[in-house]
């Protein structure tokens, strides 16, 4: 049923490139029930909207989490992997020894040792997840030979069939990937033997009134989260 008569507004939280991806999926769902309410989005950094969703400042956010608030009602709807993108032209080319052995290991998990020799295109710094591949080259004892850097993963994509170097993307943006290339090979990253991930939430504070077309967000918002989450690479073990 459509709610005409019910207005209102929803400051949400989140980070530009996920609304990107998420929003479009969202806000048609939303805005078919509830066509009156106005949805303010903020973008700053994840770090200050969660300081902004504890201060009251906000009605909703969706972003990186890693610690529960007992003032805080926190829901994790993603576990967002970070996953090496290297083409099978860049395997054979680097790797001609033990591509084909390489490619099938690298399903269940990948050390940046194991791709010491293929270059790479990289997010630039200080960016978070720059921070985290660089912690993963530390680890390796590897100091990666770098063909480009840029500030937008959309870009890295794009350069896909050109085979310029491996790259990074996290889970959210597989889809996009496998959009414009179903074949790409996607392989999750190892730091000190573990997936990284990074825990995706949907937060709101426990003394903040949320009225029903909040609460009717929250679920759309879940439900997309759940179908980015089954997006997985071509042949993955899991």
């Amino acid at each position: 049923s459509i709610s005409v008569s019910n207005g209102g507004s929803l400051k949400v939280g989140i980070p530009a490139y996920r609304g990107q991806i998420c929003l479009p999926e969202i806000l048609p769902q939303f805005y078919e029930k509830w066509p009156n309410v106005r949805i303010i989005l903020v973008n700053e950094s994840s770090g200050k909207m969660e300081d902004m969703i504890f201060n009251g400042e906000l009605d909703l956010f969706i972003g990186i989490m890693y610690q529960d608030s007992p003032k805080l009602h926190i829901k994790t709807i993603l576990n967002d992997r970070i996953y090496l993108v290297c083409s099978d032209e860049l395997l054979k080319k680097y790797l001609p020894d033990n591509f084909e052995s390489l490619k099938q290991s690298a399903l269940s998990g990948v050390s940046l040792k194991q791709f010491e020799a293929v270059p790479f295109l990289l997010p630039e710094p200080p960016m978070r997840l720059r921070r985290t591949i660089d912690q993963c080259f530390q680890d390796a004892r590897v100091t990666p030979h770098v063909f480009l850097e840029s500030s937008t993963t959309e870009l890295l994509i794009s350069l896909y069939p050109y085979h310029y170097g491996a790259f990074f993307c996290t889970q959210m943006r597989l889809p996009l990937l496998f959009e414009m290339y179903p074949d790409a090979n996607a392989f999750p990253l190892k730091l000190k033997g573990s997936i990284v991930q990074h825990r995706l939430v949907l937060a709101h504070h426990k003394d903040r009134f949320l009225p029903p077309y909040a609460k009717d967000f929250m679920e759309i918002t879940e439900e997309v989260f759940g179908r980015i989450a089954a997006v997985r690479p071509q042949g993955s073990l899991e």
